[in-house]
């Protein structure tokens, strides 16, 4: 009786069946809804993305910098990289990026450090109303926090008061602490300072790892393993005569070059305490570029590749000095056998023999620029045996390429040296390497030129020579370059 159904069983069956059958209705109503309901989907994604594209097309027509890509946003933006960071004005260019949108502001502030490796703080006392002290700090953190780890650029200059109880004096110091906390990431230092702020470089003592490049007004910290320029100014105003005391100690100077291996390039114009030579010479390999306006560099440098030299001297900037600048420098390249020497720029009181010495040993110039405030016999006797020099022997100089003469003498002056001699000089000269020659004098009177040397450096002009000769009784100097006024 296993093998059959009861009586009893059959209407269960009977109803398992109708519930069978009733599920499978279902399941087609609700698959012909999910069929309905997807085919609707699909619409509403179509018309989705018609409208986002028809939304990305009318974006491109209003703005077609915010379809860029990003990566190609990242190129574009870097550009800003070049303007510094000014900490009192919140809407230079990467301040002003940063607002645009949220992609730019991410883009700025994330994926382009470098544009906030550049901080400048300039003018503190004149702008420091523009911000509060914790507005400015903040705006600081904020740029250390966006430059990541990246090395720094730094630019300050401290404004001098006497008050001690000056408010621009406790934003000042509290500016200089928030940038001496990422002193080990400063790669270039660019600083201004007056003798009552020398006190802040004993905040960088040590801690200049990273420097590289370093620009000071008045002072300079004494030791920087990476630096590759040194640049040391004291200027002097019109009016302004030297008031330094007994002036910044020579070693101090010397300890920074001898204590930087890397240094490439010293420019060092200032007074000085003392003019003592330092013995045995200081060996700078690698020196390349030399500013200097006093004899005691020249005298204790030892620079085999050198390549460019300006040498400055006169009365208002090194008044005590007891050496002769032409002289000094003869004897540094003969010692150092520098054969390199391809621009040499002098501006100094009196020339003397020593510059023909000079000239004779730069076998490799290029470039000669001098620059005479005053003017005397000796000083066109001088320059014209070195005209005559360049017109008789091609082994004088003979890559000379460019000569510039300037002569701002605030004087009535006759230049005898510049005659038929020279114009000669200059017409044999450019067959050889000459490129450019220039004979500039604000109040000089050529009295030994004529109308047909005036001529013929007109015709070397137009056959494409650049030659400048200048030489008026006024200071006009929209008169024609090879035109003077002889009365």
């Amino acid at each position: 009786m296993n093998g059959f159904l009861s009586i009893t069983q059959i209407p269960c069956l009977l109803i398992l069946k109708e519930s069978e059958l009733c599920v499978d209705h279902h399941l087609a109503c609700i698959d012909a809804d999910i069929s309905h309901l997807s085919a609707a989907l699909r619409q509403l994604r179509e018309k989705c993305h018609l409208l986002r594209e028809a939304k990305h097309n009318h974006r491109a027509a209003l703005s077609p910098a915010s379809i860029l890509p990003p990566e190609l946003l990242i190129d574009i933006l870097f550009c800003a990289e070049s303007d510094p960071i000014d900490i009192f004005n919140t809407s230079r260019p990467a301040w002003a990026i940063s607002k645009v949108c949220q992609l730019w502001r991410s883009i700025i502030t994330v994926h382009c450090p470098k544009v906030w490796t550049k901080i400048s703080v300039l003018c503190i006392s004149e702008r420091a109303e523009m911000l509060k002290d914790d507005a400015l700090l903040s705006v600081l953190e904020t740029v250390f926090s966006r430059s990541q780890n990246h090395k720094l650029d730094i630019t300050m200059e401290f404004d001098f008061t006497c008050d001690e109880s000056h408010p621009v004096l406790e934003l000042q110091n509290d500016i200089w602490d928030a940038l001496t906390l990422h002193v080990e990431r400063w790669e270039k230092l660019y600083i201004f300072l007056h003798p009552i702020d020398m006190h802040v470089l004993g905040d960088l003592r040590g801690r200049l790892s990273s420097l590289k490049e370093d620009g000071l007004q008045y002072s300079s910290p004494t030791t920087a393993p990476r630096l590759e320029s040194f640049k040391y100014r004291v200027e002097l105003c019109d009016d302004e005569e030297w008031d330094t005391g007994d002036g910044i100690p020579l070693e101090y100077l010397f300890n920074i070059i001898r204590n930087s291996p890397k240094l490439a390039a010293i420019d060092i114009c200032c007074q000085y305490s003392s003019y003592d030579t330092v013995s045995p010479h200081i060996s700078k390999p690698l020196l390349s570029k030399l500013v200097v306006n006093n004899t005691v560099f020249l005298r204790s440098l030892s620079v085999t590749a050198l390549k460019e030299a300006t040498l400055i001297s006169d009365s208002y900037v090194q008044p005590e000095s007891p050496s002769d600048f032409l002289a000094d420098f003869h004897d540094l390249l003969v010692e150092s056998r520098c054969s390199t020497l391809n621009y040499l720029n002098i501006s100094i009181d009196l020339l003397n023999q020593h510059l023909l010495s000079n000239l004779q040993l730069a076998s490799a110039l290029t470039s000669f620029n001098l620059c005479q405030y005053t003017w005397n016999d000796q000083d066109d006797m001088v320059m014209w045996e070195f005209i005559v020099q360049l017109a008789d022997m091609k082994e004088f100089i003979p890559h000379l390429e460019e000569v510039e003469l300037n002569l701002p003498i605030r004087r009535k002056v006759d230049i005898r040296f510049a005659d038929r001699t020279m114009v000669k000089m200059v017409e044999a000269r450019r067959h050889l390497s000459l490129r450019k020659f220039g004979l500039i004098g604000d109040y000089a009177r050529f009295c030994n030129l004529t109308g047909d040397d005036i001529e013929e450096l007109k015709a070397l002009q137009a056959d494409g020579l650049d030659v400048t000769l200048l030489g008026t009784r006024t200071c006009d100097y929209s008169c024609d370059p090879l035109e003077y006024d002889d009365s």
